[in-house]
């Protein structure tokens, strides 16, 4: 339920509380309790009894009085007249700030001598828990218009501020009366001249005795009567009878007092108007009563009847007394089949128990009032889910005479919270599960409230975690610290709504994780930041996959630059080396191809090393036919960094085989083999040997050329190994032995 439908509902409860600055008469300021008789006719004890918070105070604010509801909202007992303006352990505006106790509502209303009536504001009692209320503070004045203090209504709305809760507090209001007095007199003719004056007239419009007003008119005994008093006589005069209930009457010496009066025509006997009869009383108290009482049994009627929730009164052991159309509406019964059950009989099994707990506590004196949520079983069978606040009156004796319950129907709201918490699993699991939760920041505060709290990023099990700034700003990465202040101050310099930042968050156990944290910036009237609400997004794996993938980019970039300087080299000791053009482009397509399919072979091994014997074969491939090559060796790997060199050593050894060696004449094979020696133990280089055995006698040895230089230098140069080749009768013989570094 709103504040707004809280209050609308409460305002018929309310009327005369907060709409008319009350005066008191002379009388009343001779008796202490009169000023509390005064509000809605109550009596101190049926204040207490009220389950609304009412306290009342001096005109300088002072605690002067406050009732067991007031005590139990507030937590705690104030000492009277120590507290002033109102008796709240601490308050807080509506949207969470603190309010001083002087700019409290009770406070504005002395201060600018007027009600203050709907002002919301939140109570905080000693143990910190918040309660918030309405309030309706009224000033009080004496006979002369001085303020004397003020009374003030305090509605709890905490509980969805259901008015049903106000009736509740209202509801013992409805039994007080007053007591009637004497009644001045006055009787007039046609013209309004005084024919008949009762003494207490006289008296109480301080005129001259009642044998010396007659004969004088009516305007000459109240020159400064008002103009409606005028208007009246005529409308009288004409055969309609008047009457108020409060009137203000200014005496000549400028006091005021308050009047109740009627006056009828009276008729001579022919019928005819003779003039008018004037019925007055110049008692506040009696007629201020008078009226509260029946405004509040109109209210009370009104309310019964034609409440939209459920009214029902029950007596002390159960039996319903009476009930209104709602109620057995909401129940599928009629009225008068519910006066004839109890309240145990409508009442879920389930419920039962819980239900009997709290009205025994009333029963026992130890509440005056309760509120649960229940189910009721209608006349159908269905079942109604109803919020039920329940107060009670109680005899002379203290024993409870009956139950006033407010009964609301809250299935449609069960149905939704179930709905709710339903749907509420389902973005909790998809918060888990997409790493995102959400939070609130107040800036001015400086409090964090985090929620959907994922375990990965805070280290916490719990749905929420509620932190200082400070203590959040702590946790964030030192060296991120710095340019994440930096953003926010620029942001709230430029009024910026939106806010995206990215940066480290420490988890206790030291652990980085990367935050995106996307905000919206609420300011105030001047400007000021005043909250940040978002979301947070756990981007860790992101920036792994992101930087991950610079790294690969990095390395590929830096490969290809090796590539490219290894060609180009190739390119230009080819050359050099070569006798014609097509001798050039044949050795250097060769050596290409060398390098490319060295590179076929590392990006399929995703650069991370490739086999030896693998290596070999794709060496041998273009060379060497069926039979012509025995390749054998133990599995090694060879490091990525490695395989390059080894690789084109291989491919210049094959290609002279082919050119010059044993691969020439068709007759000759190739043995390439390779071992770890057992004295090195797993951890030992490689010894990889190629031998050429049937090569043609007649091949002279091979001219010192870049081919030669590759196999001689490179493998000493790039990994520190050692090459020995020899070319002997049978063809080339090489050993290669390469650091176990480069092994994997």
């Amino acid at each position: 339920m709103s504040d707004e439908s809280a209050e609308n509902e409460w305002k018929p409860a309310l009327r005369g509380i907060g709409a008319q600055p009350k005066k008191w008469s002379e009388t009343q300021q001779a008796r202490p309790s009169a000023a509390l008789n005064g509000f809605g006719g109550l009596s101190p004890e049926a204040m207490q009894a009220l389950s609304a918070a009412v306290y009342t105070t001096d005109a300088d604010g002072g605690l002067t009085f406050y009732n067991e509801a007031a005590a139990t909202l507030w937590g705690y007992r104030p000492q009277l007249g120590a507290q002033r303006f109102c008796g709240s352990w601490k308050l807080r505006r509506s949207d969470g700030s603190p309010l001083a106790h002087d700019q409290c509502p009770m406070a504005l209303a002395l201060q600018e001598k007027r009600p203050i009536p709907g002002r919301e504001a939140v109570a905080e009692r000693p143990d910190r828990t918040l309660i918030p209320f309405i309030s309706y503070p009224t000033p009080l004045f004496d006979g002369s218009g001085r303020l004397t203090g003020g009374v003030n209504i305090l509605l709890d709305i905490s509980d969805h501020k259901r008015a049903a809760q106000g009736l509740a507090e209202r509801e013992a209001q409805l039994a007080v009366f007053v007591e009637h007095a004497p009644l001045a007199i006055a009787m007039f003719d046609r013209d309004m001249r005084y024919l008949a004056v009762s003494r207490r007239f006289a008296a109480d419009y301080r005129l001259l005795p009642g044998a010396q007003l007659v004969g004088q008119s009516h305007a000459e005994a109240f020159p400064h009567a008002p103009q409606r008093w005028r208007d009246g006589h005529v409308r009288v005069l004409a055969g309609e009878a008047l009457a108020y209930q409060e009137d203000q009457f200014t005496h000549r010496n400028g006091r005021s007092d308050w009047v109740r009066w009627c006056m009828t025509p009276w008729r001579e006997g022919n019928g005819a108007i003779g003039g008018a009869v004037l019925f007055a009383e110049v008692r506040t108290e009696e007629v201020e009563a008078r009226h509260a009482l029946a405004e509040s049994e109109a209210r009370f009627r009104a309310t019964f009847e034609n409440a939209a929730v459920g009214v029902v009164l029950v007596a002390p052991r159960g039996r319903i007394l009476r009930v209104n159309d709602s109620f057995a509406r909401m129940l599928g019964y009629s009225a008068e089949e519910l006066t004839k059950r109890t309240f145990q009989d409508i009442t879920h099994p389930d419920d039962l128990v819980t239900n009997l707990a709290v009205l025994n506590k009333v029963l026992s004196g130890e509440a005056n009032s309760y509120c649960i949520e229940k189910r009721y079983i209608r006349k159908d069978g269905g079942v109604v889910w109803a919020s039920l606040t329940v107060g009670c009156v109680r005899k002379p004796d203290g024993a409870v005479d009956y139950f006033l319950s407010v009964i609301e129907d809250i299935t449609a709201r069960k149905r939704s919270e179930a709905r709710f918490a339903e749907i509420n699993a389902q973005l909790e699991l998809a918060h888990k599960a997409a790493g995102v939760g959400s939070y609130s920041f107040n800036i001015a505060a400086r409090s964090m409230r985090i929620t959907r709290v994922s375990p990965a990023i805070y280290g916490s099990p719990h749905g929420s975690v509620e932190i200082t700034g400070q203590q959040w700003f702590a946790r964030v990465h030192r060296d991120d610290r710095e340019r994440l202040r930096a953003e926010h101050i620029q942001a709230f310099k430029e009024r910026r709504p939106e806010l995206v930042n990215e940066f480290r968050f420490v988890r206790p156990g030291g652990e980085v994780r990367w935050i995106e944290a996307r905000s919206l910036i609420d300011y105030d009237a001047t400007g000021r930041a005043q909250r940040m609400t978002g979301v947070y997004i756990d981007v860790t794996e992101r920036r792994k996959a992101e930087d991950h993938k610079n790294l690969l980019i990095a390395e590929l970039d830096h490969r290809v630059k090796n590539v490219l300087a290894c060609v180009a080299a190739v390119a230009q000791r080819s050359r050099e080396s070569s006798k014609s053009a097509d001798d050039f482009l044949d050795v250097l397509n060769g050596r290409i191809n060398a390098l490319a399919n060295t590179h076929a072979l590392l990006s399929r091994s995703r650069w991370e090393g490739v086999n030896v014997a693998e290596l070999v074969r794709t060496e041998l491939a273009f060379c060497a036919q069926k039979g012509s090559a025995i390749i054998d060796g133990p599995d090694v790997e060879l490091a990525s960094d490695a395989v390059q060199p080894v690789a084109m050593v291989l491919h210049e050894l094959a290609t002279n085989a082919t050119k010059y060696g044993a691969l020439s004449n068709g007759h000759g094979r190739i043995s390439v083999r390779w071992r770890r020696p057992s004295s090195g133990g797993a951890s030992g280089k490689l010894v990889l040997e190629w031998r050429e055995t049937g090569a043609a006698r007649h091949v002279a040895p091979i001219a010192a050329g870049y081919g030669m230089s590759v196999i001689r230098d490179l493998i000493p140069y790039e990994l520190g190994g050692t090459v020995d080749y020899q070319l002997g009768r049978e063809g080339a013989e090489c050993r290669l032995e390469i650091p176990a570094k480069w092994l994997i």
